[in-house]
């Protein structure tokens, strides 16, 4: 995972998640986004790129969570584990 946050609202079942997660697979590599609350998270493959800018994703998951409520940390392999899922049943990977 290269950035990842939870916006904590007063309610748990409310929870909206920002990450982004790098599949290292030899010479080719694919981009992650989750997004969405954290009990039904949204996953799309973003375009490819050669260059990674942290900072960059960092930026765009407080953006995409502004408002929502107080940012901790996303856990790795949480974020991890989406891409997983992802993969195996709307992959098929």
């Amino acid at each position: 995972m290269m950035a990842g946050a939870v916006a904590s609202g007063a309610d748990p079942a409310t929870e909206h998640v920002s990450a982004y997660v790098v599949l290292a697979d030899g010479p080719k590599s694919r981009l992650f986004k989750i997004s969405g609350t954290t009990n039904a998270p949204r996953i799309d493959e973003l375009d490819a790129a050669t260059t990674l800018d942290l900072k960059r994703f960092q930026e765009e998951l407080k953006g995409d969570l502004a408002g929502l409520g107080a940012l901790r940390p996303a856990a790795a392999s949480w974020a991890c584990d989406i891409v997983r899922v992802h993969l195996r049943a709307d992959l098929g990977v």
